[in-house]
């Protein structure tokens, strides 16, 4: 998938919205509303939380696979080098462009750079463990079994609370599908009173109330999908809490 195959997946759906508001209206304002405004709200909203929301999503992943990775191969080999290489294997590209940038420190820095990428309680912990372990020698893998366990718990109950998301957004996408054909229906069922309606006021605005509380719905939910502040929201509260 190209860079602009998003935006080109995202103007189909904004057109196809702007055409049901010009089948149900036969207005070019609507048409021309709907459209725009569904895009700029896409771009300029969504696309930002749907970025933090991935960036979340590869963390976690990583920092699981990293963390047990490195655990496990430490305690089996005791080479912190192996152990560290051993531990980047799959890694995505932001990952091993830092990993790439901080080449020239020792493998222990390299670690603890990390931190500041994962940025996680669970990282915090590993990096105590292993200080621990430094200092005090032993078992790591013995050390490390209720971090591992906790890191594994989390990836779990985060995959499983992400499909569930997944299924409820399809229902909801679902069911936001099915208002809006019979929307279109009611072109038919209404033909009669057709050329009345696009010219009454009650009617037009209604059907502007429709469109916009559908995006303001949506937007909210994939506020809740995605566990991120709307970005108007996090300005108002960045500049109540300077």
């Amino acid at each position: 998938m190209t860079r602009i195959t998003p935006y080109l997946i995202v103007s189909v759906v904004c057109l196809l919205l702007g055409g049901l508001s010009y089948f149900v209206t036969s207005s070019l304002f609507f048409f021309l509303g709907v459209s725009m405004t569904y895009f700029l709200t896409a771009v300029i909203v969504l696309k930002p939380m749907l970025r933090s929301y991935q960036d979340k999503e590869r963390k976690r992943h990583e920092c699981y696979r990293f963390v047990n990775s490195f655990i496990i191969s430490y305690s089996s080999t005791g080479s912190l080098e192996k152990s560290y290489s051993s531990s980047l294997e799959d890694s995505q590209k932001e990952f091993r462009d830092i990993q790439e940038s901080i080449i020239s420190q020792d493998v222990r820095s390299r670690i603890f750079y990390f931190q500041r990428y994962f940025s996680t309680d669970l990282y915090d912990m590993f990096l105590s463990l292993f200080v621990l372990f430094e200092e005090q020698g032993g078992d790591l893998l013995s050390v490390a079994k209720g971090l591992l366990d906790e890191l594994t718990r989390v990836e779990e109950f985060g995959d499983s609370v992400r499909k569930e998301s997944v299924r409820n957004l399809r229902e909801y996408i679902l069911l936001w599908a099915m208002s809006m054909l019979i929307l279109g229906f009611l072109r038919f069922g209404l033909s009669n009173f057709y050329s009345f309606l696009t010219k009454s006021p009650v009617y037009l605005t209604t059907i502007g109330v429709y469109f916009a509380f559908f995006l303001f719905s949506f937007v909210f939910y994939l506020s809740s999908f995605f566990n991120e502040k709307i970005s108007w929201m996090k300005g108002r509260k960045h500049e109540k809490n300077p």
